[in-house]
């Protein structure tokens, strides 16, 4: 009986590379899988970068491993080594590449689905057979005898002897994708040359690569692809160029902050709401050290920098986020994933995939809307929202009208990059210009986006938190309250109550009418100004009725938030006075007539009751 035509089912893996096979593994790290092969110059396209891989929508922020590019360093890579030496050997070490499987949605799968291992005898050779999610990616290894074969190796229990030299990887192009970690620079500058003038130069090179990936990364697993990707990352580059700027903060993956600040980051990502992802807003890219705490573009709101500093300070490593992420109400799950877990001093250092998973998901319902809260509804930055909008309304008009250079400018925010030093064509570099002189915060609005008052606020918050938290009000809602109460009086242009002309500000906040923020007094200064105006009995009634208080709650919170202020206050005013009599002995000369200044002066080296009307002199003055 007929029961049809036969079907054959087809091989998905239909690209291979063959090299020397590695395993790379301590006794307690996870297991690392490599093999050592070169790639043609013709065949570069089967490297990608995550920033060309992955779109903005298809991977979460969460999930950064090394998604920007610095142009600059591409272009010098390229044109001073490259094409510019002649006559000298060049060189590339190998290439970092790892093996991402992709999931339905364009991301980057965390785990494996499952994982098969076979012997294939046919044609009288024995080769292991080993297949990452069926139709993932498959690697053959030649097995030989203890007499011929050179390695052991174990992958399911069993073990058998095999040939180094003889690895060899195959792929599915639909779903396992190289993507460079480590390298992609010098993989853009290979591109750069090979698709320009000088294309000729590179005819028959051979591009030498690694490929990694993380055998025992299967669902049921602990461990986590993104995460060995991003951590391998962080270690191989601080052995070359070391990580910096914000990456630094981002590539944590052993602190709450970080995550706070990842998950910041996406959540700006994903609200598009305004016509433009709200990520624009947001400085997170920066790879210059010492710009990582500045704002750096006119239409930023903050830095990463400056959010993470007040964070870890001031309430993770303060042990204060027990009680603004209310870990108390998640009790029983800390419980389930470790009974002998004491989440009340929770501080920055992460602790265990089990909590951190807990402790992420308070922070996402806590901290991120908080967060959002002290970054996007204070007037001054609502002013600069409205701009902004108003200049990416403006950028899509120039495109409608079928302008090439306003089209390529939003290609490069797609990637947010920002700077002339990203941007290769010219046109370019001046409709950038163009856009970033719509945008520009007014000299009256200068002071809110100051490190100093941006550091302030959030403290502010964190502190309104402790008082507010203990009557039930999330942290959120005390985002709320603080945003209100400082628009009272601190957020008031117009009442220039941090302005640097009043007197109470000279020589704390100011120093000749430029920000005073270096030493760690100067930073409580900022914090202390802040609270302090909750003394105020119109600020402090402002915060409260814009939220919900029970009645019976209204009169102790009041009694509360009045001690804090009043507690600000004292302590401002006592640094105010230390740096007055400190600004008045070393001016004494300036301040007295010299007849009075050389007598006064000569109290000092008295005795002690001398040296007590020297001091009473600079107190009077």
């Amino acid at each position: 009986m007929s029961i049809g035509p036969k079907i054959i089912s087809k091989d998905p893996f239909t690209q291979t590379l063959r090299g020397t096979f590695g395993r790379f593994k301590t006794s307690a790290s996870h297991d690392v899988h490599y093999l050592l092969t070169s790639i043609p110059i013709d065949e570069l396209s089967e490297l990608s970068t995550a920033s060309t891989l992955f779109t903005k929508d298809a991977i979460k922020f969460d999930e950064l491993i090394q998604r920007d590019i610095d142009q600059t360093r591409v272009v010098k890579i390229a044109n001073d080594y490259l094409v510019g030496s002649t006559n000298k050997i060049v060189f590339f070490p190998p290439l970092l590449a790892c093996i991402v499987l992709m999931d339905p949605s364009g991301g980057m799968q965390r785990r494996y689905d499952d994982y098969s291992e076979t012997v294939d005898t046919t044609g009288g050779s024995r080769i292991l057979k080993a297949v990452w999610d069926k139709d993932g990616f498959e690697l053959n290894l030649a097995l030989g005898t203890k007499l011929d074969a050179d390695r052991k190796i174990s992958l399911q229990g069993g073990s058998d002897e095999w040939f180094h030299d003889a690895g060899q990887i195959r792929l599915n192009p639909k779903r396992a994708k190289l993507v460079v970690l480590d390298g992609q620079h010098r993989l853009e500058a290979l591109r750069l040359v090979k698709n320009g003038p000088h294309h000729a130069m590179l005819q028959g090179v051979e591009v030498p690569v690694c490929l990694i990936f993380t055998p025992k990364a299967v669902k049921g697993s602990s461990e986590d692809m993104i995460e060995d990707f991003r951590e391998l990352f962080v270690r191989v580059n601080e052995e070359a160029k070391r990580v910096s700027g914000h990456f630094l903060i981002l590539l944590q993956d052993e602190s709450y902050t970080a995550i706070s600040v990842r998950g910041l980051a996406e959540s700006w990502r994903l609200n598009t709401a305004q016509g433009y992802s709200l990520l624009h807003l947001l400085e997170w890219n920066q790879r210059i050290e010492e710009q990582t705490r500045k704002r750096t573009r006119p239409f930023s709101l903050t830095t990463i920098g400056i959010i993470h500093d007040a964070l870890k300070d001031h309430l993770f490593d303060a042990k204060l986020a027990s009680s603004v992420l209310r870990l108390d109400d998640v009790a029983a799950d800390f419980e389930a994933a470790d009974s002998n877990f004491n989440y009340s001093n929770l501080t920055d250092q992460t602790d265990g995939h089990a909590i951190d998973s807990v402790v992420a998901k308070q922070i996402g319902a806590h901290i991120i809307p908080a967060l959002s809260v002290l970054f996007l509804t204070p007037s001054p930055y609502r002013r600069l929202q409205d701009d902004v909008r108003l200049a990416f309304e403006r950028l899509k008009k120039e495109i409608s009208g079928h302008n090439a250079s306003f089209a390529s400018l939003e290609e490069y925010f797609q990637k947010f990059k920002y700077s002339e030093e990203e941007v290769i064509e010219n046109p370019v570099k001046a409709v950038l210009k163009e856009f970033m002189s719509w945008v520009q915060v007014s000299e009256k609005d200068q002071i809110y986006f100051l490190h100093a008052f941006q550091q302030g606020l959030i403290r502010t918050w964190i502190r309104l938190c402790g008082v507010l938290g203990a009557y039930g009000i999330s942290a959120q809602d005390a985002a709320t309250a603080a945003v209100a109460g400082l628009e009272a009086l601190a957020l008031s242009p117009t009442k220039e109550y941090l302005a640097p002309s009043r007197k109470y500000g000279q020589r704390v906040l100011w120093k000749n009418e430029r920000v005073n923020f270096g030493a760690a007094w100067t930073r409580d200064a900022w914090f202390n100004i802040l609270v302090a105006s909750f003394a105020k009995n119109s600020v402090a009634t402002a915060a409260l009725k814009s939220i919900t208080i029970q009645a019976a709650h209204v009169e102790k919170i009041s009694a509360a938030i009045s001690k804090q202020a009043t507690k600000a206050a004292t302590d401002y005013c006592e640094r105010l006075r230390h740096e007055l009599t400190r600004d008045t002995k070393a001016n004494l000369s300036e301040l007295l007539p010299q007849e009075q200044y050389l007598s006064v002066q000569a109290l000092q080296g008295g005795d002690a009751e001398a040296k007590k009307k020297y001091e009473k002199h600079i107190t009077d003055l």
